[in-house]
């Protein structure tokens, strides 16, 4: 292929043949400059390619740099495009190809940059339909190619925008007609896409949302001014809710004007906001009957609302509080411990100053002018928009503790002389719940008992009580019962009383019990009973005396007034041999009269109290037995004296009567018995006794010989002041003294006798 600078006559046959036209060279070449346009031709059998002049120069090249051939031309083809080059041309010039040849590549220029161009040609075959010759024309298409590449660009931007759109848009021109529609969710469309486009809002929308649409549409290109709407459209789902922005199209759409419609659905939205408006008017009506008082405090430290609970709590009106600093000059603010508080350390204005969150303080609030200060439990926390966002404001919610206040002072002081009382006087308090468990235990008693009150909170009392009377007490107390019983633990006698404690509702809640200790009044009060019993019986005692003694001694005085009378009347009668025996019937009567009135004055001295000591009873038993030795002698009776008799603690003398009454008494009871015998010793309980053989004493003499003159054998000598007598004795001494005794003759009786045991060392008990 030989260069040419031309086009040659083949290349201009080729055009004129394409053109129907015989032009002229110069002209031609004049013609393709002035059209940018290049004219070649490539003879197929010889290979050449025939070039127009002006090639180089739309190929980018200088003219010196191409070689007008067409494997040069090829060599400039870009990679990428070279083989869709060739293959174009293959397909042209092969037998039966088309008869035209149309193809785009990039051309490297000079620098080494690249070019678009675009080769038109026509193939010219022979009669056999063989290609000759191809001839047409090329054209750098370099500035098309880019504004292509820019709308493609565009497009693809338009169609991720459209893609990305979270709802629906929509190309609508000035009559409303559909022109293209994009659609993130197909079902928020009213109808199918297909069925919208090219079709008015009329044809497709509500008649009143149609003419919402034409109307924004004719605002917004009236005004060439972007717009904001709300509507809502009925769709298969249900009425849904959309926000739209409607904004005009520079240059129109395809040559009219036209608008693009970007709409969201916002029905849940919507409902989030009426639910959220609900809920607002729910809380705001909360806030406004709550009780607690509410306050919201902005950053500027100024209340921005406040509900009635505030106002009526802070004695500020709605007026005067909102709008008001958190707090007013004339208070005088100060904590539980009356130190005074800085505004800024008040809990709202930490929670708005430094985020904290404050619960439960107490403030206390004086105004200027009122006697007594009002306390308010403070809880505050910071408000923020989001979380980790500056603090805007800050709630602040409190409620008037004042009465709670001094209900607790006056506890507390009602507590502290409870604790007072029950430290000092001797009673104990306890309190158990509903099942059981001790919740406090106090008083005096309970460290007289030895009790612990911290290791026994918290137990349950049927496991600590000492006794089952007092096991069955707390049963019944936990089953609601209100009772007084009297308890002995030790030596300790308690009153005890039971009160149910019942809660809401009346249902029970445990048991109150209370134990005061009586343990001196009981004492008291058996003494004084055992005093009464004791003066009863004296009383009693005393009449059988005074009857006995007057019966006893008005029996001499008969006797001496009798033969009194008899001795006047001998004397009158001058009669003397009577006489001597009168008066000695006068003097044993003066003389028995006599015996009686010692032993009554002995008797009334035994009950005496007299100085004690320790005395040994077998000494006394000796000492006794002296004084009736002769009654012993005189009868033959032999006495056995125990060596183990006890020692005890008693007046001298009155062991000394008490022995000697009761030696004396069995030594005249053993009858005429051919052995009389006495035995004096001790039992095993510790009791003396003094037995005799005698013949015994019924059962149903036991007590009636202790009586005053009482004489069961009128027979045996004596008074029947003896055993009288030594019961007294026995009894000032606290002691006992009874008889045993079967009343069958021969087996006699034994008269015992119990006294207390000896007093430890230094009591002084004998005083």
């Amino acid at each position: 292929m030989s260069p040419t600078n031309g086009p040659t006559s083949d290349t201009l046959e080729c055009v004129e043949a394409s053109r129907g036209t015989s032009p002229d060279r110069g002209w031609f070449d004049e013609a393709l400059r002035a059209g940018s346009v290049g004219a070649w031709s490539w003879h197929i059998a010889s290979g050449r390619v025939d070039w127009s002049s002006n090639v180089a120069e739309l190929l980018g090249l200088d003219p010196g740099e191409f070689e007008h051939t067409f494997e040069h031309y090829l060599s400039l083809v870009h990679d990428e495009d070279r083989v869709g080059f060739q293959a174009a041309l293959a397909a042209a010039t092969a037998d039966g190809g088309p008869a035209g040849y149309l193809n785009r590549h990039r051309i490297r220029g000079r620098g080494g940059g690249f070019a678009w161009i675009e080769a038109e040609g026509k193939v010219r075959r022979s009669a056999e339909g063989v290609a000759e010759v191809i001839c047409g024309t090329v054209r750098n298409v370099t500035a098309v190619v880019a504004l292509e590449i820019e709308r493609d660009r565009r497009e693809a931007h338009g169609r991720a925008f459209a893609a990305a759109l979270p709802g629906i848009g929509f190309i609508l021109d000035e009559h409303g007609v559909y022109r293209r529609i994009f659609a993130h969710d197909e079902q928020l469309l009213a109808v199918d896409r297909g069925a919208a486009l090219g079709r008015s809002v009329d044809e497709v929308l509500p008649a009143d949302a149609a003419a919402l649409v034409r109307s924004e549409i004719r605002a917004v290109l009236d005004t060439d001014l972007p717009r904001a709407v709300e509507y809502e459209l009925p769709l298969p789902s249900g009425l849904a809710s959309f926000e739209a922005r409607v904004a005009p199209i520079e240059g129109g759409w395809e040559g009219d004007p036209a608008v693009v419609w970007i709409a969201n659905e916002i029905t849940e939205r919507r409902r989030a906001e009426n639910a959220l408006r609900e809920s607002e008017a729910r809380y705001r009506t909360v806030v406004q009957l709550m009780a607690k008082g509410i306050v919201v405090v902005g950053k500027t430290g100024h209340v921005l609302a406040s509900n009635p609970a505030a106002q009526r709590i802070l004695r500020l009106d709605q007026r005067t509080l909102d709008g008001h600093d958190a707090w007013d000059p004339r208070w005088r603010l100060f904590d539980q411990h009356d130190e005074p508080i800085s505004p800024d350390r008040l809990p709202v204005m930490r929670s708005l100053l430094h985020g904290e969150v404050c619960e439960h303080e107490l403030i206390g609030i004086q105004d200027v002018g009122d006697p007594e200060p009002r306390w308010l439990l403070v809880s505050s926390r910071p408000i923020e928009r989001w979380s980790g966002a500056p603090v805007d404001a800050a709630l602040a919610s409190f409620i008037d503790v004042s009465e709670q206040r001094r209900a607790e002072s006056a506890l507390r002081h009602s507590e502290a002389q409870l604790r007072l009382v029950t430290e000092n006087a001797d009673v104990m308090l306890w309190h158990l719940d509903a099942d059981g468990r001790v919740l406090f235990l106090g008083g005096k008693v309970v460290e007289k008992l030895g009790f612990d009150p911290p290791a026994m909170l918290g137990q349950n009392a049927l496991e600590l009580t000492p006794n089952e009377e007092s096991t069955e007490d707390i049963r019944r107390a936990l089953a609601g019962e209100t009772f007084r019983v009297q308890r002995q633990l030790g030596a300790h006698v308690f009153d005890v009383s039971y009160t149910p404690v019942r809660g809401p509702r009346g249902r029970l809640a445990g048991s109150i019990g209370v134990a005061v200790e009586v343990t001196e009044r009981v004492r008291a009060l058996r003494e004084r009973e055992r005093l009464v019993g004791e003066l009863e019986a004296k009383n009693a005692e005393l009449e059988r005396f005074n009857y006995t003694v007057s019966h006893d001694l008005k029996s001499p005085l008969i006797t001496i007034r009798g033969f009194a009378d008899l001795l006047a009347r001998d004397l009158d009668k001058r009669d003397l041999s009577r006489m001597p025996r009168d008066l000695e019937h006068i003097v044993r009567a003066t003389a028995r009269m006599q015996q009686l009135l010692d032993d009554l004055l002995t008797l009334s001295r035994a009950g005496r109290a007299r100085e004690l000591e320790q005395l040994s009873v077998r000494e006394i038993v000796e000492e006794a037995l002296a004084q009736v030795r002769a009654a012993v002698q005189r009868r033959g009776v032999t006495v056995t004296v125990s060596p183990h008799l006890p020692t005890v603690f008693a007046d001298r003398t009155g062991m000394l009567q008490l022995f000697q009454n009761l030696i004396d008494n069995a030594v005249k009871h053993v009858g005429a018995r051919e052995d009389p015998r006495v035995e004096i010793g001790v039992r095993e309980d510790g009791a003396v006794y003094v037995r005799d053989n005698g013949d015994g004493i019924p059962s149903r003499y036991h007590e009636k010989i202790f009586e005053l003159f009482e004489r069961l054998d009128p027979d045996v000598p004596g008074t029947g002041v003896g055993l009288a007598l030594a019961r007294q004795v026995v009894e000032s001494h606290g002691g006992r003294l009874w008889v045993e005794s079967t009343g069958t003759p021969g087996e006699g009786c034994s008269f015992c006798v119990a006294l207390p045991p000896l007093p430890p060392p230094g009591d002084d008990a004998a005083r």
